[in-house]
């Protein structure tokens, strides 16, 4: 059966004005005034106040130049100058670079280049070049990779080292050479004798060598970071600012992610007052409204942008906090403004005076939120303030030259994990990465199952008719540290001891590989218990990396302390008793 034709009829309706006047729709027409007015008499709109706008503020402000570094570590204290000029991040956190393979290699390498570029003739620089690597009064042979009974050479550094042993010099040990300007004897005694211009080249290329490897690297060495305390785990740093009659200390305390800001200062005890003798320096700014996601329009004819859905804010009425917080986004946030400040960095800011000026001509003074309160109120709410010992809040905030966003780091050089073992009733150091020879990251886990491969096994136990042998003492991976309460304080530290495994006919100790569990500030290290707790901690060696305000690439080594993992358990027995049937 044939299904018949259907014709589908579309008729649109087009709304047209019968008049050109646009008045009487924009007039927005109240039908029933008097409920209007009823309405906002109920209210208090129709109490009348000069609720005139912001027209421009008025900021006075007095600004103190940051002075000093003071750097804290167990041998004494280090004073700094602060340079302005230069990320506070690479002031006060980096340690020295470390001297390891690649960078002996690199550093002789960028040598060699240098030299090439001061000596126009490249046949006499390559037999001068070679004359360098026959050095034998100082130490500048690229040293071979030595081995180590618990830190076996990866594989990765046999082959950088074939590749480099014999083609470029120790850069580090060449480096005082340089400084002092002193030539081998074995590179003067080449023939035909070095001329005076190549003499002076060598000089010229010694100075250049030098700067780059201070612009570059800054100091190279093993030591720790000079504001590094190993007992604490933490950075012990101080910024000074002030004049020389009445300078404040403060306390920095770089954040988890080490970056310094506003909030990483706290101020020592102090009655001095630096900001007496400054000028007051005037600004005058433009007020903004501060703005969020779903803010009421203030206009009759503005159409909010939904992007917070308030009838979805689901709020009890035992709620008060969130039914306040929704009462005053709805009604007050059309009064809130904004100020920007522009200041100098490296200074430290007192805000003198604050004063609106609105469209009428009015002045109001506005002052600070903890003015008038006492120290001991715990209960107000304030930004860009510094603490204060006690409880109180400093009357200034400190604009430090941080590299904020644009801090950059690498991957983890090193980390070592502090956890408890309740069941051995020990403190354990994991060295769960560490460098490896040439300073590429090595785990410990790979640096365990090394050492199980290349280290000789014990001579094997005499046969025996018991049914059960004593072990001594369980195996445990090398790169586990144990942490004990020493006998000459066991409450309130830790020290660090060593776990000793057979090779053949010997007991071995074995040592910490990292620079975290080696310090170079304390013969003997120990931890303060308290600095590690339950959830235990986690210390990082990573390379951080940022620009100044002019431009200027700066490069360090720093260290962070970051939360723990909680608790483990390394399966540590003494005296157990092991089957002897197979």
């Amino acid at each position: 059966m044939a299904t018949p034709a259907s014709i589908t009829t579309w008729h649109r309706l087009i709304p047209i004005s019968r008049s050109a006047d646009f008045g009487t729709a924009l007039a927005a027409e109240v039908h029933d005034p008097m409920w209007m007015l009823a309405r906002q008499h109920q209210i208090g709109e129709l109490r009348g106040e000069d609720t005139g706008s912001p027209a421009f503020v008025r900021v006075g402000y007095k600004a103190a130049p940051l002075v000093d570094l003071v750097l804290t570590n167990p041998t004494g204290d280090v004073t700094v100058s602060f340079d302005a000029n230069k990320p506070i991040e690479a002031q006060i956190l980096p340690e020295p670079f470390a001297p390891d393979l690649a960078t002996k290699v690199e550093i002789g390498l960028t040598f060699f280049q240098i030299l090439h570029e001061a000596i126009t003739d490249q046949d006499r620089a390559d037999e001068i070049q070679a004359k360098f690597l026959t050095v034998t009064t100082s130490p500048l042979k690229l040293p071979a990779a030595a081995p180590a009974n618990f830190d076996p050479i990866d594989d990765s550094t046999n082959a950088f080292m074939s590749i480099a042993l014999g083609r470029t010099l120790d850069g580090v040990a060449l480096y005082p050479l340089a400084q002092a300007r002193t030539i081998p004897s074995e590179v003067s005694s080449i023939m035909p004798a070095l001329t005076v211009d190549e003499v002076t080249a060598i000089g010229g290329a010694y100075d250049a060598f030098v700067r780059w490897v201070d612009a570059t690297f800054g100091k190279i060495g093993t030591t720790d970071p000079d504001g590094w305390n190993p007992q604490t785990l933490d950075y012990d740093v101080k910024l000074r600012f002030g004049g020389p009659t009445a300078t404040v200390t403060l306390d920095v305390h770089p954040n988890e992610n080490g970056s310094v800001d506003w909030t990483s200062f706290d101020k020592e005890a102090t009655t001095n007052d630096p900001f007496m003798p400054l000028d007051i320096q005037v600004a005058r700014e433009i007020p903004t409204h501060v703005r969020f996601p779903g803010m009421p329009a203030p206009r009759y004819w503005d159409f909010e942008s939904g992007e917070l859905p308030w009838p979805d804010v689901d709020a009890m009425k035992t709620e008060l906090a969130r039914l306040l917080v929704i009462d005053f986004a709805m009604l007050y946030s059309i009064d809130m403004f904004v100020v920007p400040l522009d200041l100098a960095v490296s200074n430290a800011v007192a805000i003198d005076s604050v004063v609106v000026y609105d469209v009428f001509g009015g002045r109001i003074g506005i002052d600070a939120v903890e003015a008038g309160r006492a120290a001991q109120v715990p209960d107000r709410f304030t930004m860009y303030s510094t603490a204060a010992p006690t409880g109180a809040v400093a009357g200034f905030m400190v604009v430090p030259p941080g590299a904020g966003r644009a801090l950059q780091h690498g991957p983890v050089l090193e980390e070592v994990r502090f956890a408890r073992d309740e069941v051995a009733n020990m403190v354990w150091g994991i060295e769960a990465v560490t460098q490896s020879r040439i300073g590429e990251r090595r785990r410990g886990s790979e640096r365990d199952a090394a050492v199980d491969a290349t280290l000789k096994a014990p001579d094997p136990l005499p046969p025996t008719d018991a049914p059960l042998r004593y072990q001594i003492e369980s195996s445990v991976p090398v790169h586990w540290i144990p942490f004990l309460p020493p006998a000459s304080d066991p409450v309130t530290t830790l020290e660090k001891a060593v776990i000793v495994r057979a090779s053949e006919s010997q007991l071995l100790q074995i040592p910490a590989a990292g620079k975290i569990l080696n310090p170079s500030t304390l013969a003997k290290y120990t931890v303060f218990e308290e600095r590690v707790s339950r959830p235990g901690a986690r210390v990082e060696r990573l390379v951080f990396g940022a620009r100044s305000q002019d431009g200027k690439s700066y490069v360090w080594t720093a260290r962070r302390r970051r939360a723990g993992v909680g608790e483990t358990q390394s399966g540590l027995r003494f005296d157990g008793a092991v089957s002897t049937e197979t």
